[in-house]
């Protein structure tokens, strides 16, 4: 006789007398270490066709780990499968911890995670990461869906000192608790650390672009296991360069719009933005207390005075510190 009902409960077993290990196999077909089991109401194997979503848990059940396993789902198989399906599959969970844990869900909302805690461990080193300003470390993932970072570097200033980390990874971008010793190629207008090993598998190093509006590319390298992949990462300056200011748009009409003068600093100061007319007359100014980076400040074309200036050729000039810093042309119309 066929079953008709679907899923009603489910239960999990997870042997958890050895640690796996981070991308491997759990098992083979007939020698089961896991084990999703799943009834309907009446304690047999429920309708053939259903689905049960698989996740792999961290922080003893607290938090999902995205693309931590696979598969990420089976099918069931009905009558006469002792568990409706997913008896002898194997798993592979690729995030090593210590607080783990299975869970298996259905579009219906029954669920099941197993009671204990199992681990996982790293596998061998395979990789170097390189982790910047704006990106973070995502390990325990399955390599063929993720590359272990998140985010995107953030643009630095030029002749700032930042720090990037470097860490050694299985591959599933797992910490590997080794003291490698790494090594960074020299690249032009980078000032780079000399060979340091890591501690515990990772370390931050200082790093300084030395000159603005640049993307050199560096590369770290494993001087104690040269097999392991090199890591690499596109570290960018911001412009424009500093202590410059630009007008946009150019020329502007003030009775349609205002026009911005940009300009960038390496460290907050107070500066003066002043317009002059073409005879060095002049017309408007602000002063402006500005940050790191880059400052926008907008005119509306009318001098100290609230009047509209005539169409003509002007100028804008950033004063730093007492001083004429820069001074670019603009136009105005009418």
């Amino acid at each position: 006789m066929s079953n008709a009902l679907p899923i009603d409960h489910m239960t999990i077993f997870v042997n958890n007398t050895n640690p796996f290990v981070a991308g491997v196999s759990t098992n083979s077909v007939g020698n089961v270490i896991v084990f999703v089991n799943t009834f309907d109401s009446f304690n047999n194997p429920p309708s053939a066709g259903e689905t049960v979503f698989l996740q792999l848990l961290d922080n003893s059940g607290i938090t999902v780990v995205a693309d931590g396993m696979l598969p990420a789902s089976f099918i069931t198989r009905g009558t006469g499968q002792i568990n409706g399906g997913n008896d002898g599959q194997p798993y592979t969970f690729f995030k090593a911890s210590t607080s783990l844990r299975l869970r298996a869900y259905t579009a219906s909302g029954v669920t099941a995670t197993n009671a204990s805690n199992f681990t996982v461990i790293a596998s061998s080193a395979t990789k170097l990461l390189m982790i910047g300003p704006g990106m973070t470390h995502v390990p325990g993932t399955n390599p063929s869906a993720t590359d272990g970072i998140s985010g995107v570097f953030t643009p630095q200033e030029a002749n700032q000192p930042f720090t990037i980390t470097v860490i050694l990874t299985d591959n599933q971008f797992n910490t590997v608790n080794q003291a490698d010793t790494v090594s960074f190629p020299a690249v032009s207008n980078v000032t780079l650390p000399g060979n340091t090993a890591l501690q515990n598998g990772q370390r931050d190093f200082s790093i300084t672009i030395t000159a603005p509006k640049i993307s050199p590319t560096i590369t770290v390298t494993d001087v104690s296991e040269p097999t392991v992949a090199n890591g690499s990462l596109t570290i960018t300056t911001a412009g424009p360069p500093e202590e410059e200011v630009f007008p946009f748009p150019s020329p502007f009409n003030p009775k349609t719009g205002n026009i911005t003068f940009r300009f960038r600093l390496t460290k907050p100061k107070s500066v003066d933005v002043i317009v002059v007319d073409r005879f060095g007359q002049k017309v408007w100014s602000r002063s402006v207390n500005a940050n790191l980076g880059i400052t926008d400040l907008t005119w509306d074309g009318k001098n100290d005075n609230g009047v509209v200036v005539a169409a003509g050729v002007y100028y804008v000039m950033l004063e730093v510190d007492g001083s004429i810093s820069h001074k670019r042309m603009f136009g105005v119309v009418k």
